[in-house]
């Protein structure tokens, strides 16, 4: 890195001061409101707490923090809250079940039953060791109840046109079998390394900077400049640029980028700052949480619970109140209102946040609508889960791509209803999970993910779920046959192992995720999404907060970093009562 470390602690130095007393002045100014923080209550282990409709009866007379949304970010955040700053917390999610993209679902066929969850689907090595940082707090927060395994030591597998590689676990792992692969490019792919290394030295700082700036004027803020700089350096390239930077070969970079499905955009499009954090994130190999995704959704909705707060589902939010210039609380769809002590923090997608939640006449969401044009949504996808009879099968992903060209790929995905097949991730949920013979005995299963567009079912887009016709479901059923083409070529001997099949498209996603066309990750991982100064927790209305994909990083565990983060923003002080957190983030 080119900069000088001592100007970032002289910004620091030149905050400090201000910093501290903004801090000392909102402790002191809740702690009296604090002292009379809610005390823990005794759980109903008849009651699914991911399951608890809304009630007026339910709501409690004062609540400190309302959340939006009960996906990873929405639940950890209100979990640490409820639990480190004795927060009375109220989420409100518009689907019958919490949990976001953790939650899961139940499909059953002649016999036979199985469970799928929605959007975690792997998640990074690192989780499988007790020491690192978020596992601490997933564990601290789950009273220990939240547990992963680990899959298979090669677990992934691409298979990119004419050329296969099994990924390994393990960064020099994966160094030695890049280099095996491509002996005339050891220095490229030491490059490539070296680029990661460098992207995640500069990440923490820019983060921090986000952080900060919460805290002081709009006018002030500049002094963050040499924070941020550093890292938009990097954010600013393609992930095809920084290859080609360091001297990759065409082949070379379809090896490295065989996953840029994970973040929605071909290498030439996608910022290599969001790739190169989901890159470390599985260097250590991956896992997968035991007893499936919708058991981290139970857990966190239990410690809410647990210390006084509510998860409500079926509480569609139709707006977030402001007056005199700050969010005071929500109004949902049934015309009911609350009122927060603290605030309020939307989970809802920036775009959703500021284009349906806020009213048009305040002048810094008319101004943040225009930044955000310049960001479009992320890939929308289609979702193919399958029963299968009971089978042996890896715990470990599969990537095929039809061929080296990710660009034409992925044009063909955004253009061609049939496109979706050209390049696809598979795995089976039931070889990950330890627990899946017991629960559903005699039973395996698989889920297919691809690419594709809202436009390409934008016609059905008016109807109700469960009622969009004949012509919806034969489209469906034509893409559920190719993608299942897919599978059958790498696993020919599963083709008479199907009992059942259903798809979900991005109509699926914008009915139970909430998001604005269907998108799976928020905002598209572009250039421009790190250079744009308003993504972050703090927004410039008083008594609101982001999180989110949106604020960090695409993916659960982007989602779970920006939970914690914006518990920082809401209540600082929770930096010096987990600084062992904090400092190893």
């Amino acid at each position: 890195m080119n900069f000088n470390r001592s100007s970032i602690f002289s910004v620091l130095g030149s905050t400090a001061v201000g910093t501290a007393a903004l801090l000392l002045l909102r402790h002191w100014k809740r702690k009296v409101q604090e002292q009379n923080a809610p005390e823990s209550a005794a759980i109903d282990d008849s009651i699914d707490v991911c399951k608890v409709g809304f009630s007026k009866k339910r709501v409690p007379k004062q609540i400190d923090v309302i959340v939006i949304g009960s996906g990873p970010s929405g639940l950890l955040c209100a979990a640490i809250l409820s639990k480190s700053a004795g927060y009375r917390c109220v989420v409100l999610e518009q689907h019958d079940v919490a949990g976001g993209s953790t939650h899961a679902f139940e499909c059953q066929e002649a016999g036979y039953k199985a469970e799928f969850d929605t959007g975690l689907h792997y998640i990074g090595g690192k989780m499988w060791k007790p020491e690192t940082t978020l596992r601490r707090i997933l564990d601290d927060l789950g009273d220990g109840k939240i547990k992963w395994h680990p899959m298979d030591s090669t677990y992934d597998h691409a298979v990119v046109g004419s050329d296969t590689y099994a990924i390994p676990a393990g960064q020099q792992a994966l160094r030695d079998m890049l280099v095996s692969k491509f002996p005339d490019e050891e220095a490229a792919i030491d490059g490539y390394f070296a680029a990661v290394d460098e992207q995640d030295s500069c990440a923490g700082l820019f983060f921090a900077a986000g952080l900060i700036a919460g805290l002081l004027p709009r006018c002030c803020r500049w002094v963050l400049n040499s924070l941020i700089m550093p890292h938009n350096r990097i954010s600013d390239k393609s992930l095809a640029q920084v290859l080609s930077d360091v001297g990759c070969s065409p082949r070379l970079k379809c090896a490295i980028a065989y996953h840029w499905g994970n973040m929605g955009l071909p290498p030439r499009k996608i910022s290599f700052a969001p790739f190169a954090m989901m890159a470390r994130h599985y260097f250590e190999g991956a896992c997968f949480p035991v007893g499936g995704s919708k058991t981290i959704a139970t857990a966190l909705c239990r410690c809410i619970v647990k210390h006084g707060g509510h998860v409500f589902v079926r509480a569609p939010v139709q707006r977030i109140l402001i007056e005199r210039g700050s969010a005071k609380g929500v109004e949902l769809k049934n015309g009911h209102q609350l009122q927060a002590r603290v605030g309020v923090i939307s989970t809802a997608g920036v775009r959703n946040t500021f284009c349906k939640l806020l009213a048009d006449n305040e002048p810094r969401v008319v101004e943040f609508r225009r930044e955000l044009e310049l960001i479009p949504p992320s890939v929308q996808h289609v979702q193919l889960f399958i029963i299968l009879k009971e089978t042996d099968l890896p715990a470990s992903n599969w990537w095929v791509a039809e061929s080296a060209d990710s660009d034409a790929i992925y044009d063909a995905g955004e253009r061609q209803m049939d496109g979706a097949a050209k390049y696809c991730f598979f795995s089976f949920p039931s070889a990950k999970d330890p627990t899946w013979k017991e629960r559903y005995p005699g039973t395996s299963s698989c889920i297919i993910v691809a690419g594709s567009s809202f436009e390409h079912f934008a016609a059905w887009a008016d109807r109700r779920v469960q009622h969009r016709g004949p012509d919806y479901e034969a489209l469906k059923e034509r893409l559920s046959q190719k993608l299942m083409g897919v599978l059958f070529r790498v696993f020919p001997q599963l083709k008479e192992q199907v009992v059942y099949h259903e798809m979900g498209t991005p109509l699926s996603t914008q009915h139970y995720l909430g998001s604005a066309r269907g998108e799976s990750y928020g905002l598209a991982a572009t250039s421009e999404r790190y250079r744009c100064r308003e993504l972050k927790q703090f927004s410039d209305i008083p008594g609101l907060w982001l999180s989110g994909q949106d604020t960090v990083s695409m993916g659960v565990t982007g989602a779970f970093c920006s939970g914690f983060l914006t518990a920082l923003a809401v209540k600082p002080l929770l930096a010096l009562k987990h600084f062992d957190w904090v400092s190893k983030l």
